[in-house]
C-alpha cells in the first residue's frame, strides 16, 4: 500500500492517473436545496463517468435572514463548484 505524507500530492497523483484515461473534465451543474441547505455539485470525465459532491451548510449555530438574495448564493456556489 502506498502512503503519502502530503494529502495534496496524493490527490495530484490520483487525478493524474484518472486523467490519463480521459480527455476532458466537465463541471456539469450544481444544485442548492433551500430547505436543507445542502449543495450538490456534479462533475464528469468525458461526460461518461459522473460523480457528485455534497456540502451540508446547515448549522445549529446561526440562523439565516428571511430575505436572502439567492443570486448571490448561486454566484458563490458557482465558484465553490470550480474550486472543489
Amino acid at each position: 500500500m502506498l502512503k503519502f505524507k502530503n494529502v495534496y500530492y496524493c490527490l495530484y497523483i490520483f487525478l493524474y492517473l484518472l486523467m490519463i484515461k480521459f480527455k476532458k473534465f466537465y463541471f456539469e451543474k450544481f444544485e442548492f436545496d433551500k430547505k436543507t441547505f445542502i449543495a450538490s455539485f456534479f462533475y464528469s470525465f468525458d461526460q461518461k463517468e459522473f460523480f457528485e459532491e455534497k456540502i451540508d451548510f446547515s448549522s445549529n449555530f446561526f440562523k439565516l435572514r428571511e430575505k436572502i438574495n439567492y443570486k448571490i448564493v448561486e454566484n458563490i456556489l458557482f465558484h465553490i463548484h470550480i474550486a472543489l
